[in-house]
């Protein structure tokens, strides 16, 4: 199998026995999903300050700490109100429960991962399960006022 799937993938990690695979990949999403959250909050505070939407774009995506594959990706989607399916919400919450269900049977605590989910959900709760995750920014746009 590892040959077949060198072809497929950049780079191929054994990560342990069966379900560790699974455990890594809900480690990323879990990342994923706060992170876009707070990429949304920043977006939207710096809108709100008067900032131009394109000083806020060259930071998040090449000049700060916090720049990422992810932030080149989303910030864009963010600050156009793209929301074409890349990974969709509905499936984000899915990820997010499992791993809130997981902490929760390991007695561990995840404050902002159990934050990111309730707002995803509440993105959901207003019809916008089948779009990108990064919909959620739109909360963030109601509660403070900006038009979308």
């Amino acid at each position: 199998m590892s040959p077949l799937l060198h072809h497929i993938s950049r780079e191929v990690l054994h990560v342990g026995p069966n379900g560790a695979g699974l455990s890594l990949k809900l480690v990323h999403n879990l990342t994923l999903g706060s992170y876009v959250v707070a990429l949304s909050e920043a977006v939207h505070f710096g809108l709100e300050a008067g900032l131009e939407p394109s000083l806020i774009e060259k930071l998040l995506v090449s000049l700060s700490s916090v720049r990422s594959p992810n932030s080149a990706i989303k910030v864009p989607k963010i600050l156009r109100s793209d929301y074409a399916t890349q990974f969709s919400l509905k499936h984000m919450i899915k990820d997010l429960s499992i791993i809130e269900g997981e902490a929760r049977r390991q007695h561990s605590s995840m404050p902002l991962g159990s934050l990111a989910l309730q707002m995803y959900r509440l993105a959901q709760n207003r019809g916008f399960a089948e779009e990108d995750f990064v919909i959620v920014a739109e909360l963030f746009k109601k509660t403070r006022g900006i038009a979308s």
